[in-house]
């Protein structure tokens, strides 16, 4: 199956400082990428380069195949692309239909079918998204997302401030849309046990550095490893 993002020994950064390096991925449909590791080991500044926000600073990454040169986010977004950040990006002053009509994208999913998989988000639906509560706002980021039609989804910290009770119900949302839409994804996140159930494979990194990639059922069997990758972050 030919993978919708590959990197080749991708450095992403800020100017000439590489702040993740030599990452090797390949998202592919309907499969989910957990990006492990500790605060400020490169996660975001990973997500903002495949969307096309940052350029690559050395190594390759391909979008459908395509190698991209330079920082080009419409393009990579026109591209099936789509970056929800972690700050959600809502229309506050808009309520949930009004916000998912502004993003809807022909050939993407309609208002009633992103309804469909949040009900809850249903039943708020004429609420200002700035007076939804933070779990009906993810939802929200994620359905403005959904009716793109994207072929991947970069979701960054979508647990950001949420109660854990309210993470327990969101993050396993990810799999479902994954599952539903077709949708591959990049799923940023801190909380390691939600984000290994959900996932198909999972890359850990420390200081910039891939320290774990493989299978995320076989790192969730084998806690003691993430809990070494994690405690190299504090000591290495």
């Amino acid at each position: 199956m030919t993978a919708l993002i590959s990197t080749t020994n991708l450095n992403v950064g800020y100017g000439s400082l590489a702040v993740g390096r030599n990452i090797n991925i390949d998202v592919r449909p309907g499969e989910v990428t957990c990006v492990l590791g500790p605060n400020g080991a490169g996660k975001t500044t990973l997500l903002l380069t495949l969307a096309g926000f940052l350029d690559p600073l050395a190594g390759e990454l391909a979008i459908n195949g395509v190698v991209q040169k330079k920082a080009n986010p419409q393009k990579i977004n026109e591209n099936g692309v789509v970056l929800i950040p972690d700050n959600r990006a809502l229309f506050t002053q808009l309520n949930p239909v009004e916000n998912l009509k502004l993003a809807y994208r022909k050939g993407g999913r309609t208002v009633d079918e992103v309804l469909d998989l949040f009900p809850a988000l249903r039943e708020r639906s004429r609420v200002k998204a700035g007076m939804l509560s933070g779990g009906e706002q993810q939802m929200l980021a994620m359905g403005r997302g959904i009716v793109q039609g994207p072929k991947v989804l970069l979701i960054d910290e979508m647990s950001m401030g949420l109660a854990p009770v309210i993470v327990e119900q969101l993050v396993p949302l990810v799999r479902q849309v994954s599952d539903q839409t077709g949708a591959g994804v990049v799923l940023v996140e801190q909380h390691v046990r939600l984000a290994l159930e959900v996932a198909d494979t999972a890359v850990v990194i420390v200081h910039g550095d891939v320290v774990l990639q493989e299978s995320a059922a076989a790192l969730k069997a084998d806690p003691k490893r993430m809990e070494d990758a994690y405690l190299g972050a504090s000591h290495g």
